[in-house]
């Protein structure tokens, strides 16, 4: 859950009630479920960002690769994450 962290930070999770809560705790679930699903070379940079707050700069120092490559991972988990997302609504 604490995947959770990466959903609350770039989309804003409102509750009116119940049933808006049911909803985004569903939609944080298919998020956790498709972080989870990606590939350790692209979800290491997401969660290092995101979630321990690292720049680009820090990660790429971590991971033993160029910033570049930092932002095309970042990039391309965003990309992943996107269409996982969408298919998973349909």
């Amino acid at each position: 859950m604490l995947l959770r962290v990466v959903a609350v930070e770039s989309q804003d999770f409102t509750t009116d009630g119940p049933a808006d809560s049911d909803r985004d705790d569903e939609r944080l679930n298919r998020l956790d479920k498709a972080i989870s699903a990606l590939p350790s070379r692209y979800k290491e940079p997401l969660l290092l960002t995101a979630m321990q707050g690292l720049s680009h700069d820090e990660a790429a120092q971590f991971l033993k690769i160029s910033s570049k490559a930092v932002e095309m991972r970042l990039y391309r988990a965003r990309q992943q994450l996107r269409e996982t997302l969408e298919n998973s609504e349909r």
